[in-house]
């Protein structure tokens, strides 16, 4: 007899898969409800699932519920390796799907995939029964109701059609005090209050005062840079300080007065500095927003324009004490999408979002409705000109942001006013919405992501 060929597993599970299963989304959507066998559980929420059909091998997170991280021991060989030390509850949680869960036939809905190709979905596990039909029982389900879960603050139980079960498990468990919700306390009307009221002063409470200005730069995330009317004047004294420090645009700070070079210790991220832009070979105040040992490379952003460049160490100079250029205010104001979330740098869609923002705003004046400010940044509703149309709605309406899911009263005020902008989006299926669903994985939330890619950058 024939030798049969060998069994040829498509493995979409390796970094390198990341766009194949984007592309693979909409197709297994349309599958529906697929047969698979859990080969590996990652956490109490994340499986490795070989699907049946087509011998694919997939990473899935659960859609609706979300397990504690357990602990991690590290890589064998990797230098300076160091143990994670988890969440409470995430070993257990790992446990109790690995027990209940591991080598088990499943059945799998996918129902869209995040950005680092991790389908997002329900698995329903195949216990066999005497009746030879196997009974099912939901996954998000099991460990909600054991407290080894909890609904991800994203999850919409009116948008679901399990949403109402799935939210009753995670009361009754907080009312048993199962796992993780062991010591939770329900908050008092007090404590509430103070929340939000903290809350709403960080974030804005609909104040509406409002700022005018001409766009003049379009930054990664949806960040605006404007010059309001007043900006001529700290330009103009900006230039004069400038000119008095004796700069050139050949030899650097020769003869300068007030600007030494810089020892590349001696620069931090966040320093306020000068730095030489390379269109124009002209000097200009910067701001240090990440550095390279290596290449000993600063990427800095232009206080008075709000462009981005990348310089190297001998391109910049610091500024003495005594200068004015350190304490006159930053001539471009930065202006913020409230309540959005906008593709930036490294993320799919980027330059699509940025070419929609220009269409819709570069080089024109605006009013800014603010209703808050964040790191310096004024959050607000971008309207432009005279024409009231706004930023913000449209770049839900095209499909190229989304609205950040969070549960104090600041953040639903947003949701509600800008619901309806968002829902005409995700119904293009374009940009955010093309694989389904644009929110997070439990591996993949937005702020965490993009704090830690941050901090890689910044260096030590």
């Amino acid at each position: 007899p024939k030798t049969p060929p060998p069994r040829r597993i498509n493995d979409m599970t390796g970094p390198d898969a990341r766009k194949r299963s984007k592309e693979m989304a909409t197709f297994y959507q349309r599958e529906g409800i697929m047969k698979g066998l859990v080969e590996y559980v990652s956490t109490g929420s994340r499986f490795r699932v070989l699907l049946s059909k087509d011998d694919t091998l997939v990473n899935i997170a659960l859609k609706g519920a979300r397990s504690p991280a357990p602990s991690r021991k590290p890589a064998p060989g990797a230098p300076n390796g160091h143990a994670s030390q988890g969440e409470p509850y995430g070993d257990a949680a790992l446990q109790f799907s690995r027990e209940n869960f591991m080598q088990r036939d499943v059945e799998v809905e996918i129902q869209g995939v995040d950005k680092l190709g991790t389908f997002l979905g329900n698995l329903m596990v195949l216990i066999p029964s005497q009746t030879g039909v196997p009974d099912k029982r939901d996954v998000s389900l099991a460990l909600l109701e054991n407290g080894l879960g909890k609904l991800h603050d994203f999850f919409d139980p009116q948008r679901d059609a399990g949403g109402a079960v799935f939210l009753a498990a995670q009361n009754a468990a907080k009312q048993a005090k199962r796992g993780m919700w062991e010591n939770f306390k329900e908050p008092s009307a007090e404590e509430l209050a103070a929340e939000e009221a903290a809350i709403a002063a960080e974030q804005g409470e609909g104040g509406k005062n409002c700022v005018k200005g001409k766009v003049v730069e379009i930054g990664d995330y949806g960040r605006l840079f404007l010059h309001e009317p007043a900006a001529a004047d700290t330009m103009s004294k900006v230039q004069e300080a400038l000119a008095s420090l004796g700069l050139g645009s050949d030899d650097g700070a020769a003869g300068s007065r007030d600007a030494s070079v810089p020892e590349w210790a001696s620069i931090k991220v966040g320093s306020t500095l000068l730095a030489r832009f390379q269109v124009d070979n002209k000097w200009y105040r910067a701001r240090v927003i990440a550095r390279d040992n290596d290449s000993k490379q600063l990427q800095v952003r232009f206080l008075d324009y709000g462009n981005v460049d990348i310089c190297h160490v001998s391109n910049v100079r610091l500024l003495s004490a005594g200068s004015n250029l350190g304490t006159l205010p930053a001539a471009a104001k930065e202006v913020r999408l409230r309540g959005l979330v906008v593709p930036g740098e490294a993320e799919e869609y980027v330059t699509e979002a940025g070419g929609a923002l220009r269409d819709l705003c570069f080089d024109k004046d605006v009013v800014v409705e603010c209703y808050g400010k964040e790191n310096d940044a004024i959050l607000g509703e971008v309207l432009v000109g005279n024409s009231e149309v706004s930023v913000n709605r449209e770049m839900l309406r095209l499909g190229l942001a989304r609205i950040v899911r969070r549960k104090d009263r600041v953040s639903r005020e947003v949701q509600k006013l800008y619901e309806s902008d968002e829902e005409t989006g995700r119904k293009t299926r374009r940009f955010l919405w093309r694989y389904g669903d644009a929110y997070a994985s439990d591996e993949d939330d937005d702020e965490e992501t993009r704090a830690r890619y941050a901090a890689r950058r910044a260096g030590p």
